[in-house]
């Protein structure tokens, strides 16, 4: 199993506005034996993460859940495969984060073998009062007393930007993996890859070969 050393880059993005919440706090209060984090400590809120430009080689749910413990406490962590084949583009991973501290939008991937990369997050249905200023929810830039903080690969340009916060997309899950549709979509496909097979052994062998090149060159 290849390995990645994955680093923190505390980069930072705005959101755009996809979902409304109070920025008013709310107070911090003890909890009892066995409950969890979500039930006694009102500094965390629980998010659908999605993980963008993680190399197909480690697109998994054990790297889902170790980037959701970078995160903050992992909930749920999504099989984005169905039958062996990739359902998405992007891990999708909810997590109890710290809302108390500035929102973590990319990290640094260390490849063994490849050039080093930037992998970024995109928060579902995050809260308009993000502050553009500092990167923290509970309040808005308006209102925030720090200076603008300057992107960490970029010191001419703003941390904080537009794109942190995007809609909530539909649970693999729910997009029909067995509905009847599905079958029927499944059916044809195995119609007319058999059709194109028996077509295929009608042709002369020399033909064959050609078009079997000409598909592996694509």
């Amino acid at each position: 199993m290849r390995t990645a050393h994955l680093h923190y880059g505390m980069v930072m993005a705005g959101d755009d506005g996809a979902w409304e919440l109070s920025c008013r706090q709310k107070k911090l209060r003890v909890g009892t034996e066995g409950e969890s984090v979500f039930e006694v400590n009102h500094d965390f809120m629980k998010f659908w993460v999605q993980v963008y430009a993680i190399p197909v080689d480690y697109m998994s749910k054990e790297t889902a859940i170790y980037i959701g413990n970078m995160l903050g406490v992992v909930a749920e962590v999504e099989n984005q495969k169905v039958d062996g084949v990739l359902r998405r583009s992007f891990l999708r991973i909810r997590v109890g984060i710290n809302i108390t501290k500035a929102l973590p939008t990319r990290f640094w991937l260390a490849r063994e073998k490849s050039s080093n990369l930037w992998v970024y997050f995109q928060y579902e249905r995050l809260p308009k009062c993000y502050c553009y200023n500092c990167g923290i929810i509970r309040h808005e830039k308006k209102s925030c007393k720090n200076p603008t903080t300057m992107a960490v690969w970029d010191p001419t340009k703003p941390r904080y930007s537009a794109g942190l916060g995007v809609s909530q997309v539909r649970s693999i899950t729910s997009m029909g993996a067995g509905s009847s549709r599905q079958r029927r979509w499944k059916e044809q496909v195995v119609e007319e890859t058999s059709r194109g097979q028996q077509s295929m052994g009608k042709r002369s062998e020399k033909r064959q070969d050609t078009e079997e090149s000409m598909i592996r060159n694509e």
